[in-house]
């Protein structure tokens, strides 16, 4: 059997260069559709490690260290940016050696895959199966199986769904009208003020998100470099605010299909709006807008994309999420048998109707 070892490097370093390249060396047709490196302003992140067998390099991740996050009051590391050949042992020995570093700082536990915060790549793909849309990383599937074979636990599920009907709500102009009487007003985002409008979601997405399973903060910096970008993918008619006074206070953010997937098919990433009762039942008109526009115009795929499932492995009705297409599985190490493996994060369907 050959030997393993790990070396660790930081951003700067001789081996840098290396740690970056790894997944270029393991998946050379898609490495680019899901390595990540990390974000320079992040804060968070600790150190790389590379995984050799003998004196060649076959693994990498990635080792956070946040500060500002925790699971039931205790510190909680995260790995990210993984990649490795399928060697199950070698894996482990990679994974095995994360833990340790975690060791010497006292932390007993860890989530992953995760780069950072849920703002970032995270959980792994399970399904051999064509990517379904924009944001989803066509990483190699073995990689789960690599988590799970170190003794890794499930502490999320995650699935992507397709529909081919998009029903609205019998009552829902009536609901629309009940809320536009108090000042709430609808509309689509304005594209010529992309900018302005981003800094407008950014808090309202971090008041939405801020009780969600493993949130973290980002700074707004970080979230306009995320987002900026994807400016050329988007268009206005899919992307529904409501708007309070000036503030926005809910969002249903969809966007088209890549081509060469569907021509004819969107995606609905993220639902959220304010919290407090005065907004309850924003997040359904938010979803009826986008299924009337779907029908209006004759689109014949709506993809539900990352939906977290409660609890119970229940996260889909076939009238709002139609079939199964994908799932997802973020792990943890080290958290006890008793601990709950997913806590107050809402469904999209908790939020289309409440």
């Amino acid at each position: 059997m050959k030997p393993y070892s790990c070396v660790s490097t930081q951003p700067g370093d001789q081996l840098w260069e290396l740690w970056c390249s790894i997944p270029a060396l393991i998946d050379p047709q898609h490495h680019h559709e899901w390595a990540t490196k990390p974000q320079p302003d992040d804060g968070k992140f600790w150190k790389g490690l590379i995984l050799y067998q003998d004196s060649l390099p076959i693994g990498r991740l990635g080792l956070y260290r946040p500060v500002d996050f925790s699971l039931d009051g205790q510190a909680c590391g995260m790995v990210g940016h993984y990649a490795c050949v399928n060697n199950p042992r070698g894996a482990s020995y990679l994974l095995g050696a994360a833990t340790q570093m975690f060791h010497e700082l006292g932390w007993n536990r860890w989530i992953g895959p995760m780069d950072g915060s849920t703002w970032d790549a995270y959980r792994f793909r399970l399904e051999n199966r064509p990517i379904t849309c924009l944001g989803e990383q066509q990483h190699p599937t073995y990689f789960a199986n690599h988590f799970q074979q170190a003794g890794c636990e499930v502490m999320a599920e995650y699935v992507t769904s397709k529909s081919y009907e998009f029903p609205c709500d019998p009552n829902w102009r009536e609901t629309q009208a009940r809320f536009e009487r108090r000042g709430i007003r609808f509309r689509t985002m304005d594209m010529d003020r992309y900018e302005e409008e981003l800094r407008g979601v950014f808090p309202l997405c971090k008041a939405g998100f801020r009780n969600n399973y493993v949130y973290t903060d980002i700074s707004e910096s970080h979230f306009l470099s995320k987002y900026l970008p994807l400016r050329k993918f988007l268009k206005a008619e899919w992307i529904f605010l409501a708007e309070d006074e000036g503030e926005l206070v809910g969002l249903m953010f969809a966007y088209p299909n890549l081509p060469h997937i569907h021509p004819k098919s969107v995606v609905a990433k993220t639902v959220v709006r304010a919290p407090g009762r005065k907004y309850a039942g924003i997040g359904r008109v938010l979803a009826n807008l986008l299924h009337h526009h779907m029908q209006e115009t004759a689109m014949e795929e709506l993809v539900h994309a990352f939906m977290i499932l409660d609890g119970n492995g229940q996260a889909l009705s076939h009238r709002y999420f139609g079939e199964l297409y994908q799932r997802y599985h973020l792990y943890g190490f080290g958290f006890p048998q008793s601990t709950p493996k997913r806590a107050s994060f809402p469904t999209l369907e908790s939020l289309m109707h409440g």
